[in-house]
């Protein structure tokens, strides 16, 4: 009698859980690429709105500073007039907001992640990412956890990328059940999930890249390769404008005992 053991054939079953388990570690892969590529877009997007509004931005605000100032000035030639009551306290609020915006881009610089930023990144998104769960309450710690790695990656913080993936590591979400019928339900639906969420990354790294924002800052690396500086042109421009308006407002200022009409140049 042969002793040789014929291996046991798989059952249908069996046979998709291992198909489906092939095809979503590809799309896992692919997702963990793609949330690393967003959030790159998203922070070097954000780091060169810092940079803009450090060189352009705080320009505008001084612009923004003397407008109100001018619209103050009538304000008070007029204290009736409601109209100029309500646009200097407008042209106010702008300034206000034009001063705190420039303010908060200070101390922002250039996101340059290093290769240990983008792996550490990587293993995170790979062992926790939301869309690897059926499980709604693990969704929802998921979610919290990738939130603080996001956060983490866009500070350029590796150390708090190691403590959060230490903290998941030895977490009780970590750990899977088993079962070849439930987990194949599982498969699939996270298959489902996956792909839901390779679908959203696209849609919004697609808004990302036709905003106003994205498009200007392409236009200053295409100048850059031409050996243009296009935000320090921009901020000349309004530089002009500044003095444009400085010397209205002064002109206004010696004109206010003597007439209620404030002149502001055509070109702000």
């Amino acid at each position: 009698m042969s002793t040789d053991i014929t291996a046991r054939r798989k059952t249908p079953e069996e046979s998709e859980l291992e198909q489906k388990q092939a095809n979503l570690e590809i799309l896992e892969e692919e997702l963990t690429q793609r949330e690393l590529e967003l959030a790159t877009i998203k922070a070097d997007l954000q780091a060169f709105e810092g940079l803009y509004l450090r060189i352009v931005g705080i320009q505008y605000a001084e612009l923004d500073k003397i407008k109100a100032q001018i619209a103050e000035a009538q304000a008070r030639l007029d204290p009736i007039n409601r109209d100029a009551q309500k646009q200097a306290s407008q042209a106010r609020a702008q300034a206000q907001k034009s001063e705190r915006v420039t303010e908060s881009a200070l101390e922002q610089k250039k996101f340059m992640p290093s290769d240990e930023l983008k792996k550490l990144y990587l293993e995170v998104a790979r062992s926790m990412h939301p869309d690897l769960t059926t499980d709604e309450k693990a969704r929802i710690y998921r979610h919290q956890m990738m939130a603080e790695a996001n956060c983490a990656y866009e500070e350029g913080n590796e150390d708090r990328l190691r403590e959060i993936l230490e903290q998941w590591e030895s977490s009780s979400e970590a750990v899977e059940g088993e079962g070849t019928g439930a987990e194949l339900i599982r498969v699939i639906r996270k298959i489902a999930q996956v792909e839901a969420r390779l679908r959203a990354i696209d849609a919004e790294m697609a808004e990302l890249k036709t905003s106003d924002l994205w498009q200007l800052k392409e236009k200053v690396e295409e100048a850059e390769n031409k050996e243009r500086d296009l935000l320090s042109e921009m901020a000349t421009v309004i530089e002009s404008k500044i003095a444009e308006a400085k010397q209205s407002l002064l002109i206004n200022d010696n004109y206010n005992s003597r007439s209620t009409t404030i002149i502001i140049p055509d070109s702000i």
